[in-house]
C-alpha cells in the first residue's frame, strides 16, 4: 500500500502541476532514459544532429509502506547522447546510485553503451532505424528490488524502432513511436536460448500544448522461455506519462510519472519481483553543439593566423620602407658630398 494517493488522483495532480510549468516554455529536444533521442523509455527511429552532445541526468523516487516501516527508493542514472553523423547516433547509460533495501547506501548499478543507425528512408511520414545496446555488469548486486530485471552477465539487445510523423495527414504535431526488441541478459551464456532472457515492445505517443511536449508511452518486457511459468500480465509493465520543457539556463526538463500495469497471477507458480507500483522521474538534459564550438574554435584560429599574418606582412613592409628610406638617405648624402667636390675654388 503507497502513501500516495490513488494514481488517477495523483496523475491529475502532477499533470496540473505540469500544464502551469510548460505554459512559458519553448518547444525542446528530447533524451531517453536509456540515451538517444526518443521519449522516457521509448527510442525514436530519428538521430540527433552530427555533432550534437547531450548529456543527460534522470532521477527517480518511490515510496512504500510495508510492516509499519517505509521503504524508501532512490535512483539516479547519467547518460550522454553524441552524433557522430546525420544518421548514426552513439549514446551511453551510466547507473550512478541505486538503492538496494540492505544498505543506507545504495550500490552503483550496470553501464550500458549503443549505437543507433537511422535507415535512409525518403518521406515526412515513416522513419526506421535498428540499433544494439551493451550492457556491462557493474552493479555489486544485480536484479535488486523495485527496478526491472538485471543479470550478473554481459547484456546484449539488438533492437528496430519505427517513428510514424501524423502532421500532415492529421494537420497536428503528433509523433507515433514503436519500438521492439531482445534481451539477451547472459550473451555467452546460451545466445537467445537463456531462460532468462526477455523480448520487449514499447508504444507511445508525444504532442505539443502550448509551447511544452507531452507524451505517453507503454512499455511490456516478457520472459519469452518462461510462458508456461510466468503470467503475461506478471511481467514488467508500466505506462508513463510526462511532460519536457525547456527550464532555466536553457536546461530540458523532462518531468515524468511510471504507473505499474504488472498483476499477479494465483494461478502461476513463479512469482515475480517486486516492481514498484509508480515511480516519480526527473530528468534534466545539457545540450552542447560541439560541432558548432569546434567550427567556431577553427574560425577563431584562422582568424587568428590571417591577423598574424598581416600583422607579419605589415611588419615586413615596414622594415622595407625603413630600409629604402635609409638607401635613399646614403644616396642623398653620397650626392651632396659629390656637388660639394665639383664646386670650383675661389682666387
Amino acid at each position: 500500500m503507497t502513501i500516495l494517493p490513488r494514481p488517477n488522483h495523483f496523475n491529475f495532480i502532477v499533470f496540473s502541476i505540469l500544464i502551469f510549468l510548460g505554459i512559458s516554455s519553448r518547444s525542446p529536444a528530447q533524451i531517453s532514459i536509456n540515451g538517444g533521442r526518443g521519449l522516457f523509455r521509448i527510442t525514436s527511429a530519428e538521430t540527433v544532429n552530427s555533432g550534437n552532445l547531450y548529456v543527460s541526468s534522470f532521477g527517480s523516487m518511490y515510496l512504500k509502506k510495508s510492516d509499519s516501516s517505509l521503504a524508501k527508493d532512490y535512483h539516479l542514472s547519467l547518460t550522454f547522447t553524441y552524433g557522430l553523423f546525420s544518421f548514426l547516433e552513439f549514446d551511453g547509460r551510466f547507473v550512478a546510485y541505486q538503492d538496494d533495501q540492505s544498505h543506507i547506501w545504495g550500490p552503483v548499478g550496470n553501464t550500458q553503451m549503443g549505437l543507433k543507425l537511422q535507415i535512409p528512408i525518403t518521406s515526412r511520414f515513416f522513419s526506421l532505424g535498428v540499433g544494439s545496446k551493451i550492457i556491462f555488469p557493474t552493479a555489486p548486486e544485480q536484479n535488486v528490488p523495485y527496478e526491472a530485471f538485471s543479470a550478473d552477465g554481459i547484456g546484449w539487445t539488438p533492437e528496430a524502432y519505427m517513428t510514424f510523423n501524423l502532421t500532415d495527414a492529421l494537420q497536428y504535431p503528433l509523433k507515433v513511436y514503436v519500438n521492439g526488441g531482445y534481451m539477451d541478459h547472459k550473451l555467452f551464456d546460451g545466445m537467445f536460448a537463456n531462460k532468462i532472457d526477455e523480448t520487449y515492445a514499447r508504444v507511445g505517443f508525444k504532442f505539443p500544448v502550448k509551447s511544452a511536449m507531452f507524451y505517453w508511452e507503454f512499455d511490456s518486457r516478457q520472459f519469452i522461455h518462461r510462458r508456461s511459468e510466468i503470467a503475461f500480465k506478471e511481467n514488467w509493465m508500466y505506462s508513463n506519462q510526462g511532460i519536457v520543457f525547456v527550464g532555466p539556463y536553457n536546461l530540458i526538463m523532462n518531468i515524468a510519472l511510471d504507473l505499474k500495469l504488472t498483476q499477479d497471477d494465483p494461478a502461476t507458480k513463479y512469482k515475480p519481483k517486486d516492481y514498484a507500483n509508480w515511480k516519480l522521474w526527473l530528468g534534466v538534459t545539457k545540450y552542447i553543439p560541439l560541432k558548432k564550438y569546434a567550427t567556431q574554435a577553427i574560425d577563431k584560429r584562422r582568424e587568428r593566423k590571417l591577423r598574424s599574418d598581416q600583422i607579419e606582412r605589415q611588419e615586413a613592409l615596414r622594415k622595407e620602407r625603413g630600409k629604402a628610406d635609409e638607401e635613399i638617405t646614403q644616396m642623398k648624402e653620397m650626392l651632396k658630398k659629390k656637388q660639394t667636390k665639383k664646386k670650383p675654388k675661389k682666387d
